[in-house]
């Protein structure tokens, strides 16, 4: 999933440039859909002005707006949890970790 900024939100507030897009930070976080599991990777885009950057002046990052993780840092998604406190507590399941279930799957995290 990418995550960018609007052409509006692209504007450079200390000179009116047009933004360019610098990168992405990404987070992966483990989704678990019933009877599979994919890994889902949220890229943020990061813009930077070229104007700005050119002329040595203040050089302003923004980034786009990312909706935050259920657990800070982590990587298992709001169904993935779901999922596991549902084996766990109402079907008595051993708790695997997410990562464990992921490389059984044959799936990189």
């Amino acid at each position: 999933m990418e995550y960018t900024l609007s052409e509006e939100e692209q504007s450079c507030p200390e000179c009116g440039s047009k933004m360019h897009l610098i990168g992405y930070d990404e987070r992966r976080e483990i989704d678990i859909i019933p009877a599979s599991v994919k890994v889902v990777v949220h890229a943020q885009g990061i813009y930077g002005c070229r104007r700005c950057e050119k002329e040595n002046t203040h050089v302003l990052v923004k980034k786009a707006e990312v909706p935050a993780p259920v657990i800070k840092g982590g990587a298992a998604s709001a169904s993935s949890i779901a999922h596991i406190m549902t084996q766990k507590y109402m079907q008595g399941v051993p708790v695997i970790p997410p990562g464990a279930l992921v490389h059984q799957r044959g799936n990189k995290a």
